[in-house]
């Protein structure tokens, strides 16, 4: 199975976590293509699965996220399964900056993107990942990778991407 992880990035924290992802999979026999939301239109990708991921910044999916989930040619995807993921903020410390940082993740890019895609008609695994990321430009935490690497290993197991 080809599966195309297209990702956005600010900092290098999404780009990251789409590396995890292509080489869990590649590691259990796929093919697997990184593709830049900054340089690849989507139109132009091609491919049995399609994993979308984005930085949730202020709550939201970036633009260019948002731009390429909308022109996914529905023609091609639209039996193809899909899944997302998104890079948040860890909470800091405290009630107050916890409850603020909720806020801006609790329905961050991957939960936009899934309606999204969902609204378009498109098959959409329920199950997102979400990544925590330390501070507002990184590293990811500890628990990334690992975490990356068991859900491309949930949605294999799963075969519904």
């Amino acid at each position: 199975m080809r599966f195309v992880i297209a990702f956005d990035t600010i900092y290098g924290n999404t780009r990251k976590v789409a590396e995890y992802l292509a080489s869990e999979m590649i590691k259990h026999g796929h093919d697997a293509v990184l593709v830049d939301m900054k340089r690849t239109k989507p139109r132009e990708v091609e491919g049995d699965a399609l994993l979308l991921g984005s930085p949730t910044r202020l709550g939201k999916m970036s633009r260019r996220a948002a731009r390429f989930a909308k022109k996914i040619d529905h023609d091609v995807w639209k039996d193809r399964p899909m899944a997302v993921f998104d890079t948040i903020m860890t909470p800091p410390k405290g009630r107050e900056g916890q409850a603020k940082v909720m806020r801006w993740t609790e329905n961050g890019a991957a939960i936009r993107l899934r309606e999204l895609l969902s609204k378009r008609g498109f098959k959409v695994q329920e199950d997102v990942l979400r990544v925590e990321v330390m501070g507002i430009k990184g590293p990811l935490t500890k628990e990334a990778e690992e975490a990356s690497r068991a859900w491309a290993r949930d949605l294999l197991a799963a075969s519904q991407v």
